[in-house]
């Protein structure tokens, strides 16, 4: 086995949960193709969820000090204080390559957006909503959430309540700090009109861009909405969310 397959075996163990046998293969692509810098910095992170926090920075430093110019500061500074060090101690100054950012599993959100319904009152509904997003594969995103639409009733006075539960799985691709989705969503509706109440299903597509800030754990986004629910729909949202746990999708 060559440098380079041993280096994207050892990637899949990874993203299976075998850290131990991650390590052993990161460490046969770079014994096999010492230019395969970046195996370093995959053990380090295989090495904090083993508990062995001297050992990753060990392994941090080893990648910081080979001098890569596309050295990943963000993901190296995130391996660093997770094993308890100040990271303006081991990164190297006046860095200008760009890094790539890191992005945790686990994700919860909190937004407002719109939605117009073509349906025969024509009924537009804005409100807040409440979300979760897991990221299982660095490639695919499943998200669940809830949202709450209010607005007026086109045809007579009140406040009309349209209660809303989405879920489904989008394909999620990394462009550093940003990412790109885009999938199709199992949609439910409880509608209220003239004293009845009833529950609705439909399909919707998603198309949205994350972005994570620098030095934060913050996610904003912004998506597109539409399809059908009850009649044809479409709608927008923008979100703020949290990622929680370790990064390094």
């Amino acid at each position: 086995m060559d440098g380079e397959a041993a280096f994207f075996a050892a990637i899949d163990l990874r993203e299976a949960g075998d850290c131990e046998g991650a390590i052993a293969r990161f460490e046969l692509a770079l014994a096999r193709d010492p230019s395969l810098l970046q195996s370093h910095l995959y053990i380090a992170e295989c090495c904090l969820s083993l508990g062995l926090e001297e050992r990753a920075v060990a392994e941090v430093v080893r990648y910081l000090e080979a001098g890569d110019l596309a050295v990943e500061t963000d993901r190296a500074r995130q391996v660093l204080q997770d094993a308890g060090e100040d990271p303006e101690e081991y990164l190297p100054e006046g860095r200008t390559a760009p890094s790539t950012a890191s992005w945790s599993r686990l994700r919860v959100e909190i937004g407002g957006g719109v939605g117009t319904f073509d349906n025969a009152v024509g009924l537009t509904v804005g409100g807040p909503s409440l979300g979760l997003r897991v990221l299982p594969w660095r490639y695919l995103e499943l998200a669940v959430r809830g949202r709450l639409g209010l607005g007026p009733y086109p045809d007579r006075e009140g406040t009309v309540r349209v209660p809303e539960v989405h879920a489904g799985l989008a394909a999620s691709i990394p462009l550093g700090r940003a990412r790109i989705v885009a999938g199709p969503l199992a949609a439910w509706v409880v509608s209220q009109y003239s004293g009845e109440t009833r529950v609705d299903g439909g399909i919707l597509g998603e198309l949205g861009v994350r972005l994570s800030p620098p030095r934060t754990r913050l996610v904003i986004g912004v998506s597109f909405l539409g399809g059908w629910l009850v009649a044809p729909t479409v709608g927008g949202e923008v979100t703020l969310g949290l990622q929680l746990g370790r990064r390094g999708n």
